[in-house]
């Protein structure tokens, strides 16, 4: 089974090709002090293997040629699977696993066998929540190495930042945070290749999220498929070079906005306490802009630009 090429890498022939379909099924609290968030999410995982590769039981293999649908609790122990992990978990998550299996539609297919892993996660996730004050920190200790090589760099990432903020603050005063689940495998790249599932779409449950009153829910859901290079160690017998494994990623959005026209204009009282906010929000923000940055001239306009956007929100 031929293995499709993503985004320049090159993926040999013999990576078993495992289609990924995440469903966010509930969203817990959003903790961005913190940088993560609960949720309990839904992850089928699905390829293909022979039949004879399998070991199964007389039964299974009767079921299985009848065209029907046999369920597995403890396929793993005695075959073989992706060994499928969550990048981004904190600590323990509640795990409950099960196998389904169920002979190929097409002709093609001949002896292959459909495998499908459901497993139902729930736990805490981390999440970089704050992009942009993470890319100032790392733009300011770039300051601290005065060569060409990093100025060049240091102008290239400040113009990308300064486009990031730009579009970030497209969204102000609504808070707008990614929410990622990624899923990645234990095999590297040339044995086991995830991909998104080409036959059922990801998505989100928004009914039963529990910071309805504070946030609230796109519809639509973000899928990745990407590589992590690992460099193991070496030694006399081993020159392997670095490896790659792969990593998909779903990832829904979030928003929540405390502007001054979502109150009613009959609240003066509400709409001067959230003004008064915002206002001590903006000073405090142009206080650490204006100490902890440099005053070159492309930080001078991203600086007017976000003065631009502060003006916005006193119309009172």
């Amino acid at each position: 089974m031929n293995i499709l090429t993503h985004v320049g890498d090159t993926v040999q022939s013999t990576a078993i090709p495992v289609g990924i379909r995440l469903m966010f099924s509930r969203i817990g609290e959003i903790d961005t002090l913190n940088e993560k968030y609960q949720a309990q999410v839904y992850i089928e995982a699905r390829w293909s293997s022979d039949l004879v590769r399998l070991k199964l039981t007389t039964e299974q293999h009767r079921q299985l040629n009848e065209g029907k649908s046999v369920t597995i609790l403890k396929f793993n122990e005695k075959n073989w699977t992706p060994e499928l992990f969550i990048e981004n978990a904190i600590g323990e998550l509640k795990e409950v696993l099960r196998y389904t299996l169920k002979k190929g539609n097409t002709q093609r297919s001949g002896q292959l066998i459909e495998i499908c892993e459901h497993r139902d996660l729930k736990g805490v996730f981390w999440e970089k929540l704050e992009w942009i004050i993470s890319q100032i920190t790392y733009l300011i200790d770039k300051l601290k190495e005065p060569n060409t090589e990093t100025m060049r760099g240091y102008t290239t990432l400040s113009l990308r930042l300064y486009h990031r903020l730009t579009v970030h603050l497209h969204h102000f005063p609504s808070d707008v945070q990614e929410l990622t689940v990624s899923v990645t495998t234990s095999y590297y790249d040339d044995k086991v290749v995830l991909h998104k599932d080409e036959y059922y779409q990801s998505g989100i449950n928004r009914a039963a999220f529990v910071d309805q009153q504070e946030w609230m829910l796109y519809q639509h859901v973000e899928t990745q498929t990407r590589f992590t290079k690992e460099y193991p160690f070496r030694d006399e017998n081993d020159a392997k070079e670095e490896q790659k494994r792969s990593v998909f990623s779903v990832t829904c959005h979030a928003v929540c906005s405390f502007c001054t026209f979502t109150i009613p204009p009959n609240l003066p009282q509400s709409r001067l306490q959230i003004d008064c906010t915002l206002l001590l929000t903006s000073i405090t923000f142009r206080w650490v802009v204006n100490r902890s940055l440099s005053s070159a001239e492309y930080f001078e306009k991203y600086y007017r630009n976000v003065k631009f956007f502060f003006s916005q929100l006193y119309p009172i």
